[in-house]
């Protein structure tokens, strides 16, 4: 199922979801998102890629590397310049 989304929509959903999002096809915009990534503090690994955790008492915490995480956003190219 595709979720459309309009300009300051918010989505939450669970990390392990599958989750990808179709071409921007506008020619003079390009999508900007902000991700959050809620990790339990009873978490035992996290990919090497968000670390480290931060608390919410702003302290930094490294847990156990997760093999098989990878980034967030894989994949993105910067758009050429016009």
């Amino acid at each position: 199922m595709q979720t459309e989304m309009k300009a300051g929509d918010v989505l939450f959903f669970h990390g392990s979801l599958v989750h990808g999002s179709r071409p921007n096809t506008s020619v003079d915009r390009f999508r900007r998102s902000l991700i959050f990534h809620y990790v339990p503090t009873t978490s035992r690994e996290v990919a090497r890629f968000y670390q480290p955790l931060l608390t919410s008492a702003g302290d930094d915490v490294t847990i156990d590397e997760s093999a098989d995480g990878g980034p967030c956003g894989e994949g993105w190219q910067h758009p050429e310049p016009h």
